[in-house]
């Protein structure tokens, strides 16, 4: 709602920010590419700034279809965005991190975890298709 856009976007590489470290995290910029414009705002390419990947895939990609399923049942969707995550050392800036070649939906100027969600499956991920479907409520709520 209070997102400057809703886009799928697929990772398509990254490159090291010279020298700057953020809660002992390097830090890499990431050029993603939208696959899918969730609200009419979204700009084809964006570059973020996210933490050094893991060598290995994230546990958490492994069980997202029962996190999102979680999410959805339990209105996290909207408690996720509302409230930024708190950082180390007490700050309220969310680091991301994205793997070359995964999708995410991305809710840009948010500033929380849910805001930079990985989607495995458009067809079937019920947090990429409840955030859908609440954009095009509103979307037809304002026309």
């Amino acid at each position: 709602e209070n997102s400057e856009f809703i886009g799928l976007y697929t990772v398509l590489g990254k490159e090291p920010v010279s020298d700057v470290f953020e809660q002992n995290l390097e830090l890499f910029s990431f050029n993603m590419r939208l696959k899918s414009s969730v609200s009419r705002r979204a700009p084809r390419k964006i570059e973020l700034v996210g933490a050094k990947p893991d060598a290995v895939i994230p546990p958490i990609y492994f069980h997202l279809a029962d996190r999102h399923r979680e999410m959805t049942e339990k209105d996290a969707l909207i408690l996720g965005l509302a409230y930024p995550r708190e950082g180390a050392n007490g700050n309220c800036i969310y680091t991301p991190t994205f793997v070359e070649g995964y999708s995410y939906l991305i809710f840009g100027g948010a500033n929380s975890r849910a805001a930079f969600e990985p989607i495995l499956s458009t067809e079937y991920d019920p947090f990429y298709n409840e955030v859908k479907r609440r954009v095009e409520a509103e979307r037809l709520r304002q026309n």
